[in-house]
């Protein structure tokens, strides 16, 4: 499946992206190589720290005990985070 198509995003959106982070990183985080991308050294790095990051957030969600009354509680994210990791952890 086309990373664009997983993400409910259009694949000029994807390369926007892309771009966006080569610009604020000032390097490249992904390799263009036909038809997909692949990341570098670079990207490998960052992908660890976040992986690291998304796994804290998802084990201080764990720890947060059920409350006895129904509450609500309101999350705002972009919509392919909320479709591809938010949803799955709730």
């Amino acid at each position: 499946m086309l990373v664009a198509q997983e993400l409910y995003l259009t694949p000029s959106a994807i390369s926007h992206q892309i771009r966006g982070l080569k610009k604020y990183f000032k390097k490249s985080l992904f390799e263009r190589l036909t038809r997909r991308f692949e990341l570098t050294l670079d990207g490998k790095q960052l992908l660890t720290g976040l992986s690291r990051t998304f796994d804290l957030i998802e084990s201080s969600c764990a720890d947060l005990s059920l409350p006895t009354e129904t509450e609500s509680l309101a999350v705002h994210s972009t919509p392919s985070f909320a479709a591809k990791w938010l949803g799955p952890h709730l």
